[in-house]
């Protein structure tokens, strides 16, 4: 599926237009557009190799577009070097110099732009302080956590005062209590410079969690350009659905009258039918957490009886199984149970359960869709 053009935004700081990449034979990058609006923090989310890094690696100037066009505040940048696009770049790897000190890795940036080594240090220790590193300025990398590199990184990157802010992964080689608390100040930082941001990584949470929007790529090609709860609660696709979080794909279903779909000889309601006529085979799929459980008597519509196949412990709650008979090989789906429900119900495996399917979280896909 090719992107679409997006819908009219507010004046962008980023505006890639039609870029495409092959490597030999792989079409890594196929005829995609986005923006990302001033002071906007835009993650561009997918599975290796779908072409995220090699799309940021263009917008950057790292590597050659085959086609298309890249402008940065207003600029046509197609062409010029990466030192010309305005962009502060943090790699995954950090990329320090290993020679220099704290100081003089954020100094470099903005030496090589012309200020005397006076400016330059005193702007580093303005980045540093920022970054909470003032005190570790005379620091090499090799005496600094990998947090700590990572923020020296993020200062450096910052230091040029960029029209845009390039992340590749920057939190994948951090340990997760780590992870959490840089990417926590990252966004911090960034709310308050206002500096535009787009970020690539694999890790839906982090997507999910600083983004103001969320670009999803499968193949080469963008799926999904909404803001993160959209993508969560309304994916546009059976890949956007089942890569971000956990979901229950229930098969195919016969669409019928007033939103109703039927299997077998299960009916269940639907509030949204995303278009499909009476007749069309639609794919169900519902959240995990969205499907309840045990006390559902009162709910008059969208009931099944299963039988539990397995629990699984997940600190706060608990993963259950439930397998619901249906001609052919059956039903099976999961649902996240609080630790006290399931206490209190003694939901065990081999047990029936009543669950339920709440309409308004239940999504219908076109039946054999992909990406």
């Amino acid at each position: 599926m090719k992107a679409n053009p997006e819908a009219e935004r507010p004046p962008a700081d980023l505006e890639v237009r039609s870029i495409s990449k092959r490597f030999g034979a792989c079409q890594a990058v196929d005829d995609v557009s986005f923006t990302a609006a001033k002071g906007e923090f835009v993650c561009i989310l997918g599975p290796s190799g779908c072409g995220k890094t090699t799309l940021l690696r263009m917008v950057a100037g790292l590597e050659a577009q085959d086609a298309g066009r890249v402008h940065i505040a207003g600029r046509d940048v197609s062409g010029l070097p990466t030192a010309k696009r305005g962009c502060g770049i943090v790699f995954q790897s950090y990329a320090l110099f290993p020679n220099l000190c704290a100081w003089r890795n954020v100094a470099y940036g903005v030496r090589t732009r012309g200020l005397s080594r006076t400016a330059a240090r005193t702007r580093a220790m303005e980045q540093l302080d920022m970054v909470g590193l003032a005190d570790a300025a005379t620091r090499y990398p090799s005496q600094l956590s990998g947090g700590q590199q990572q923020r020296v990184a993020l200062a450096r990157a910052l230091a040029t005062e960029p029209n845009l802010l390039l992340l590749d992964e920057p939190f994948s080689a951090l340990d997760a209590r780590v992870r959490v608390r840089l990417r926590h100040e990252v966004r911090t930082i960034q709310q308050r410079l206002g500096v535009t941001t787009v970020m690539v990584t694999h890790d839906q949470e982090e997507a999910l969690t600083l983004s103001d929007r969320v670009v999803v790529m499968h193949e080469g090609h963008i799926v999904q350009s909404a803001a993160p709860r959209e993508v969560y609660h309304a994916p546009g696709s059976p890949f956007v659905a089942d890569f971000i979080g956990s979901m229950n794909f229930l098969g195919a279903w016969e669409m019928g009258d007033a939103g109703a779909v039927r299997r077998a000889t299960h009916e269940l309601r639907l509030m949204k039918t995303n278009g499909h006529a009476p007749g069309d085979a639609v794919a169900l799929a519902i959240r995990p957490e969205d499907v309840r459980v045990a006390d559902v008597a009162s709910v008059e519509e969208n009931h099944l009886r299963g039988r539990v196949s397995a629990v699984e412990f997940r600190g706060p709650i608990y993963r259950v199984r439930v397998r619901i008979p249906d001609e052919g090989e059956g039903l099976e789906l999961d649902a996240d149970v609080q630790a006290d429900l399931l206490e209190r119900e003694r939901i065990a495996e081999g047990m029936e359960l009543p669950i339920v399917l709440p309409r308004e979280r239940l999504l219908a896909f076109h039946h054999g869709s992909g990406s």
